[in-house]
């Protein structure tokens, strides 16, 4: 036995010297997490949203990694900007290694197409102590009986962060008009950061993300002055770097009448390699129409590993949920004003022949 032990203290040595590196959650939805992808992304929609986010990856294993994400959305165009505030949850391990994170998100619109995003964030890193247990629990005959004397050195840690991302957005013109998006972020830019528990040194590297997409009617009629489509092809993809791993996603998604769409994605560990391909994802989901000025888009993916473990993982299963509620604005000046006065009131301008900010089509 003296052997293991000194292989143990060996062991927890190398890794005290050792720099340790945190990774990212990732949704397979990334379209429907618009603020967790870009911080440029805030505020596509005018009005106020609420976007929510449930993610279970390997639900057959005991202590999968389990994903809360909600945040709400604020497009001002009064201050040329939009808000957003966003929570988030993660749970991995029977151990239960838990992250929280509260960001606060401004988007500043350049001009109607351009966006850049700025978010400052305070995260929240701890283990749920009561879920261990140690050698002081054990009975030979009962089982765990009593609680330890064990003391955490450092059980919960809390750090500082800072995203930023830029987002370009524009039409496409012509007889068969679109939209086309490419935005770049970047998280976990605040040098200072560190996640550091047991007194051991955990940084996360810099999160790059390269996303873009475009959106192309493939059918559509006339009705008198009245044009409705019938089916979109919104081609789509997502790279991204975070030291060591690069992750590119590419799939579409194809909607029936702004309504009911249906998305195919393939994710793969490295750039161009088929063979090193970890997921596949089959997208449903579903727009409603509440009232006159809101929204309700629903989404569901099932993510089927292609390498590493097996369908007996269970897989990944995620649900998204958008609410938009087209109000009006709270303020009443700015280059993209649509309004004279807002909420809060104030004198406003005449906004005759100003430019808007682009409206939210399907996801771009």
């Amino acid at each position: 036995m003296w052997y293991q032990t000194r292989l143990v203290l060996l062991l927890g040595c190398w890794l005290c010297a050792q720099p340790l590196y945190a990774q990212d959650p990732q949704f397979s939805q990334f379209h429907a997490v618009r603020s967790y992808l870009n911080p440029a992304m805030v505020g596509l929609q005018p009005g106020i949203s609420l976007n929510v986010a449930y993610r279970n990856q390997w639900f057959e294993i005991p202590g999968g990694f389990r994903t809360f994400y909600g945040a709400v959305e604020v497009q001002e165009p009064n201050l040329n900007a939009a808000f957003g505030l966003s929570v988030f949850h993660d749970a991995e391990g029977q151990a239960s290694l838990v992250t929280q994170r509260v960001a606060f998100t401004y988007n500043y619109f350049v001009s109607p197409n351009l966006q850049i995003g700025l978010e400052p964030s305070v995260t929240r890193k701890f283990l749920d102590w009561k879920t261990f247990v140690f050698p002081d629990q054990l009975d030979p005959i009962f089982g765990v009986t009593q609680t330890s004397v064990a003391i955490p050195v450092l059980d919960q840690t809390y750090t500082f962060d800072m995203g930023f991302g830029a987002a370009y957005r524009g039409d496409l013109k012509g007889k068969h008009d679109g939209r086309y998006l490419i935005g770049l972020s970047a998280h976990h830019l605040w040098p200072w950061r560190e996640e550091s528990l047991q007194n051991l040194a955990a940084k996360a590297p810099t999160r790059f993300t390269l996303h873009g997409g475009i959106e192309l009617p493939i059918t559509r009629h006339h009705a008198g002055d009245v044009r409705a489509r019938h089916l979109t092809w919104l081609p789509s993809f997502k790279y991204e770097y975070h030291n060591p791993f690069q992750v590119l996603t590419l799939g579409c998604h194809v909607i029936y009448e702004n309504a009911a769409y249906v998305g195919f994605f393939h994710q793969h560990r490295h750039v161009i390699d088929g063979k090193n391909t970890n997921a596949m994802t089959l997208l449903l989901g579903y727009k409603f129409e509440i009232g006159k000025s809101q929204l309700l888009d629903l989404g569901f993916n099932y993510d089927a590993n292609g390498t590493g473990l097996s369908l007996r993982s269970g897989g990944v299963f995620e649900m998204t949920m958008n609410l938009n509620f087209q109000a009006s604005t709270l303020f009443s000046q700015g280059r993209f004003a649509t309004k004279k006065s807002g909420i809060f009131g104030g004198s406003g301008m005449n906004n005759s022949g100003r430019k808007r900010i682009l409206d939210c089509k399907s996801f771009f």
